[in-house]
């Protein structure tokens, strides 16, 4: 089962399963280019602030690189968070540092990476990643590093201390799982599945 039709830049996929996902929220954002940055930077300013005013917002990268089905490369490029959507001067800094991570790339394409701008999530009573096989041998199990005690969004991806759980869940005994957010989270990865046509996914 393959097919990579569905991935583009983190920012491009994102957009891509927005709009087919019933069991999972997938949050606003305003998405532009390196170069569109650099040649309409108030443009992209003024699209932040009209969607985002009001709240605090994450400024993501989102390169041709990461996220691919080649690769993840998670954590490698820069994330600012908790900048104020209606602060021009700190998002203009937080775009600058993301945009500058870039550096650590050879192939750096302004026109394929991106910036990726999103509301702050509150509130979080859980976080992580969840795998769909096995890493090492590609077996059929979910397996889910959590965080549910932090409160943080990154804890997991950045590798911190923070607590750190894992879940290892056999695919054919989905029947058995007792917790009901676990099983919310299963049933939400499996339309990605089912959507993306892919069972290799983190």
């Amino acid at each position: 089962m393959k097919d990579d039709s569905s991935f583009g830049t983190k920012a491009e996929t994102l957009l891509y399963f927005r709009e087919k996902l019933t069991k999972a929220c997938i949050c606003d954002s305003v998405v532009f280019s390196v170069d569109q940055w650099q040649g309409s930077r108030q443009v992209c300013l003024n699209r932040i602030a009209e969607k985002f005013s009001t709240v605090k917002v994450i400024i993501r990268s989102s390169a041709a690189e990461e996220d691919s089905t080649e690769n993840t490369m998670a954590g490698y490029f820069l994330s600012v968070p908790n900048i104020p959507g209606s602060g021009p001067e700190q998002l203009v800094t937080a775009i600058e540092q993301v945009i500058t991570s870039y550096a650590r790339i050879d192939s750096f394409d302004p026109f394929r990476c991106q910036v990726l701008v999103q509301p702050m999530v509150a509130d979080v009573s859980m976080s992580g990643v969840i795998f769909t096989r096995e890493l090492n041998t590609g077996s059929p199990y979910y397996v889910v590093n959590y965080d549910d005690e932090s409160g943080k969004t990154d804890s997991i991806t950045s590798g911190n201390s923070a607590p750190n759980k894992t879940l290892i869940i056999y695919r054919n005994a989905l029947d058995r799982l007792k917790s009901s957010r676990i099983r919310r989270l299963i049933e939400a990865v499996q339309e990605i599945e089912e959507c993306s046509r892919l069972d290799t996914l983190d």
